[in-house]
């Protein structure tokens, strides 16, 4: 499997369906900060308590990204914010 679709199915996991969600993401060697949210109406929900091995997979998912990215332009990003609608498409913004 794709860490695109990897990543995306571990953060929809952790939200209540039927709901667009936003992972924002600042990563360094070895270490990430994560973001994850979901859009409720107008309002985004912050999804707190989630399991340390989600966590650690969406770490594992976005630093293999980043890595492939880093081969082709070669440089790593170091902030990203992944989006996943509820129609199964995602999106990956990334910043330098």
């Amino acid at each position: 499997m794709d860490h695109y679709r990897q990543l995306a199915g571990i953060a929809l996991a952790q939200c209540p369906p039927g709901h667009d969600v936003k992972l924002a993401a600042e990563l360094d060697d070895g270490y990430s900060e994560l973001d994850l949210r979901y859009r409720r109406g107008e309002e985004e929900v912050r999804v707190t308590g989630y399991a340390a091995e989600a966590s650690f997979a969406m770490h594992l998912c976005l630093e293999a990204i980043r890595e492939e990215m880093a081969g082709r332009s070669g440089q790593k990003w170091s902030r990203c914010v992944f989006r996943v609608f509820r129609d199964g498409t995602f999106k990956l913004d990334v910043e330098y």
